[in-house]
This record gives structure tokens, C-alpha cells and sequence, in this order.
């Protein structure tokens, strides 16, 4: 018998006793990968579906062919590295039971030394485990579920510790939310995520949160702003809920960004306004429309009476001239309407196709001979030479209104410079009417298209300049904007559709 097959001391009785009492396998074994069991308790058949003849040596089974092949070499080398080092081993790996179906056991052993250091045997306890290592499979796998969905979750997570305000855990969607890092994130009082100006009110809503969250179990969404590593804010809408994690009350903050609903609204009070604001421009249209038809009635009779009786009378009379007066005046009334009728779009005109570039220069020789001196006039409109479907009178007339309106709004400012466009835009072509003026405020640019609304003195103005000129542009299918501020003038910019006839049209120039 060699040193590893020396016969090893008996199980005492009393010993034997109490380990055919355990709900698992006791064992005492030879130590050679076959594991030649000396010595197994009777619950050695409830465990591995085999009796105590079956597996102790010289028994038809060696033990070694219960563990599953895969686990074989793994147990082997654990129990010798234990036996190595003089120390106890613990084990979990899968038994093939003799009905077939697999176990999961744990195991605790030795190894037995004689006095030489010799060892003479190996000893332990295997127990089933198969029940335990079923349902912590299970928990690993709801844990990692539960990990992937807080760490994937489409909005910002933040858990904070409700006594002291620190933030102890965030998702990946906190990083892209606010541009800092996990390790920057976690460690900081959480109302450092808010701008410096709103931190106050912040940290009040915070805490209205946390009772509301204590008392319903969830807060009610309230939006604040947070602020981005870059410095610039994002707006959020947070939701907070009050949870306890291993004895520390948490705070779980969802932080949706809100960036795209908060365009969508803006958006869509824009499209309201610009909807209000057309209707209001339609009642006005009919409104005005109805009047300066009425209105032209009556002047055509004053006026073509008073030209013949002015053809009857001898000049340089006084009659002459106090009926010159009166023609004059019913003249500019005639003209009025006709803005007015421009405006309402009931006076409506073929359009043809026709170059914008010669239209445009007609137009700023004519406002050049009008100017002050005190004025400069730069231009661009070479580069350009778009043809649209037009009404020519109309657009210069729009084009001098713009250019009036833009030089009487510099009366006042040191800088005098009126600047005139013309660029190709997509498939419109763009002219734009820019000054240096006095600018408009919100309220004046949300009213600039507003029949009869001026900012200039009694007797200035009579408030249709913009809005004949908003009628003329919408009838030519285009669309006109403005972009002013206080004190940095104002820019209007109109777009018409080009016209391109397909058998003669030469190539647009960018």
C-alpha cells in the first residue's frame, strides 16, 4: 500500500450515528480522482438515487461518475489545491443522479494527514442544492434584468439619499442628460444638477416633492431645469418616488428630457398665432374691402365732376385752385383704397413670369431719388437673375414700401445703412429689405402685418405699408418674415416660388 492508499482511522459510531442523521451525504474517501469512497452515509441514496454498497469501494460505482463531466476536472483540482495549502474546501457543482436528471450539490471537506504529512484520506459533506441554486439563478437573472432595465431606461435616473441629499446611483441616460460622468455625478448634493439662479427654488420643490412622494407613494411631474456640463440648461420634467434600499431611505428621480415637447409647444403657439393672426387679417381683408368698395363709389362721381367743372373754369382762379385742392385730396383718398383693396386681395391681377433683378433695380433708382443724404444704400442683386410669376407695379411697390418704411425707421439712429438682397433659396428666390433703425419690440413684430398698427406719429403713417405689402406677397404664393430687435434694426425678407419654363429657362445661379 503506497502513502496515498495508507488505510485511514474508522468512522467512530456514535459519529456514524449522527451523520446517518443529516439530510446530506457524510463521506470519507481515498485520494485519487476515482474518489474510492471508504465510507458514505445511508442519505447517500436520496442524493444520488445510489446505496451505500453501490458506492463504497470496492462498489460497482466509483463516485467520480456521478460529477457531471464538465465539472470533473474542476472539482478534482479545487480539493487538491485545498489539500495543498492544509485548508478546508467548499465546492458547488452538478451529480448526475442515477435516475438521470441532474443535481446541484455543495460540498465542505479536508483532507486527513498522517503524521509524516502524508495524506490518507479526504472527508465532507454533500448536500443538495439544487432548489437553492435554482431560485438564485433565478434572482441573478431578475437582478440582471433589473440592472439592464435601470441602466438602459430611456430617461435620466437619479437616487439620492434623502437625509443628506447626496446622489449615491445614476443611469446611463443621467450622463448623456446633464454630459457628466458616473463618478463625477455620484458624490454631489443633488442640487448641484440645477442653475445657480434656480437652485432655491429647486431645492423647495424637492422637498414638496419627497412629502407628496411619502404620503401617495409617487410625486406629481413638475419641470425644472438642469444644468449641462457645457452650460447651457436642459428642461426636464422629474417625477420622484421614495424607496428604501438596505436600511437608507432613497429618493428615485426620473428625469425625462422634455427638449422636443417644449419645441413642439413653441411650435405650436407659433402656428396658433400666425393662425389667429391670418384670421384676424381675413375679417380686417373683408371688413376694409367692403368699405373702400363703398368708398370708391363715392369718390368716382367727386372726382370726375370736379375734373370737368376744373375743365370749365379759367386757370390761376380761386375757384380753380380750392377745387384743385378738393381733387387732390379725393386723389389721395383714391389711393388709399386702392392700398386698402391691395390689402384684401379683392382687386386681383394676372401674374406673369418676369426677372426679378431688373424689378428690383427700378425700385432703388426710384428710392434713391427720394432718400436723404444722410443715408447709405448698399445692394446686392447681381449675383441673381430669377424670374417668377409676378405683377412688376406690385412688387415695386412692395419693394418701395419696404425701403420707405426702413429709412423713415432710422430717422433717429447715427448709423443710417439700408441695405437691399437678392439671393436664390432652394427653389425660391429671397429679397430682403434690411435697416439700421430703431428695431420693434415682441409686441410690435407679433402686430407689424396688422392693417391700420404704425409706430410712427398721427399723421406719419397710415399702418398699411406692411400689410399691403404681406396681401401683395401672399398672392404671389409667397411667404414674408421679419427679424428685428430693439435698437439693431430690422430685416424683412420675402420668398417667391422661381418660375422655370421648361423650354426656355436657363440654369439658376446659385
Amino acid at each position: 500500500m503506497n502513502k496515498n492508499e495508507q488505510q485511514s482511522p474508522p468512522v467512530p459510531g456514535q459519529l456514524m450515528a449522527f451523520l446517518e442523521s443529516l439530510p446530506g451525504m457524510a463521506y470519507r474517501c481515498r485520494n485519487t480522482p476515482e474518489w474510492e469512497m471508504e465510507y458514505v452515509s445511508s442519505t447517500c441514496l436520496a442524493l444520488t438515487g445510489y446505496s451505500q454498497e453501490e458506492l463504497t469501494w470496492p462498489g460497482s460505482t466509483p463516485f467520480s461518475r456521478l460529477i457531471h463531466p464538465d465539472d470533473r476536472d474542476m472539482v478534482w483540482e479545487k480539493i487538491q489545491e485545498a489539500a495543498t495549502l492544509h485548508t478546508n474546501f467548499n465546492i458547488s457543482y452538478r451529480i448526475i443522479h442515477k435516475s438521470g436528471r441532474i443535481v446541484i450539490v455543495n460540498e465542505e471537506g479536508n483532507a486527513l494527514f498522517d503524521s509524516c504529512g502524508n495524506i490518507i484520506a479526504i472527508e465532507g459533506f454533500i448536500v443538495d442544492i439544487t432548489r437553492l441554486a435554482t431560485y438564485k439563478q433565478k434572482l441573478d437573472e431578475q437582478k440582471l434584468i433589473a440592472e439592464e432595465l435601470f441602466e438602459h431606461a430611456p430617461d435620466a435616473i437619479f437616487l439620492a439619499d434623502v437625509a443628506s441629499g447626496t446622489i449615491v446611483r445614476v443611469n446611463r441616460q443621467a450622463e448623456l442628460l446633464t454630459g457628466f460622468e458616473k463618478q463625477e455625478l455620484v458624490g454631489r448634493h443633488f442640487s448641484l444638477l440645477h442653475p445657480a439662479t434656480t437652485r432655491a427654488s429647486a431645492i423647495e420643490g424637492y422637498l414638496l416633492q419627497q412629502k407628496e412622494a411619502e404620503a401617495c407613494g409617487r410625486s406629481k411631474p413638475e419641470e425644472y431645469a438642469v444644468l449641462h456640463k457645457s452650460g447651457h440648461t436642459v428642461p426636464v420634467e422629474i417625477i420622484s418616488q421614495m424607496i428604501t434600499l438596505k436600511n437608507q431611505k432613497l429618493t428615485y428621480g426620473i428625469f425625462r428630457d422634455i427638449t422636443e415637447r417644449k419645441r413642439a409647444e413653441e411650435a405650436r403657439k407659433k402656428l396658433e398665432t400666425q393662425l389667429l393672426n391670418w384670421q384676424k387679417l381675413e375679417t380686417l381683408g373683408t371688413l376694409s374691402g367692403g368699405i373702400a368698395h363703398d368708398f370708391n363709389n363715392i369718390l368716382t362721381p367727386i372726382i370726375g365732376f370736379t375734373e370737368l367743372v376744373l375743365e370749365s373754369l379759367p386757370p390761376e382762379t380761386e375757384e380753380t385752385r380750392q377745387l384743385s385742392t378738393v381733387l387732390n385730396a379725393a386723389n389721395r383718398a383714391k389711393s388709399l383704397v386702392m392700398q386698402i383693396l391691395t390689402f384684401s386681395r379683392q382687386e386681383k391681377t394676372p401674374l406673369e413670369p418676369a426677372s426679378l433683378q431688373p424689378i428690383i433695380q427700378d425700385s432703388i433708382n426710384f428710392v434713391r431719388h427720394s432718400l436723404p443724404t444722410s443715408i447709405t444704400m448698399d445692394t446686392d442683386i447681381n449675383p441673381c437673375n430669377c424670374t417668377v410669376m409676378c405683377n412688376p407695379m406690385q412688387l415695386q411697390q412692395v419693394l418701395i414700401n419696404l425701403c420707405t418704411n426702413a429709412w423713415q425707421a432710422m430717422e433717429h439712429t447715427k448709423e443710417k445703412i439700408l441695405t437691399v438682397k437678392l439671393w436664390k433659396s432652394g427653389t425660391d428666390a429671397a429679397i430682403s429689405v434690411s435697416d439700421t433703425g430703431r428695431g420693434m419690440d415682441t409686441q410690435e413684430l407679433e402686430r407689424a402685418f396688422d392693417p391700420f398698427f404704425t409706430t410712427k406719429k398721427v399723421g406719419k403713417g397710415t399702418g398699411l405699408g406692411l400689410s399691403v405689402v404681406y396681401g401683395i406677397i401672399q398672392a404671389h404664393g409667397g411667404n414674408i418674415e421679419i427679424e428685428s430687435k430693439p435698437g439693431k434694426g430690422s430685416t424683412i425678407t420675402f420668398h417667391l416660388p422661381v418660375y422655370e419654363d421648361r423650354n426656355t429657362a436657363t440654369p439658376l445661379q446659385e
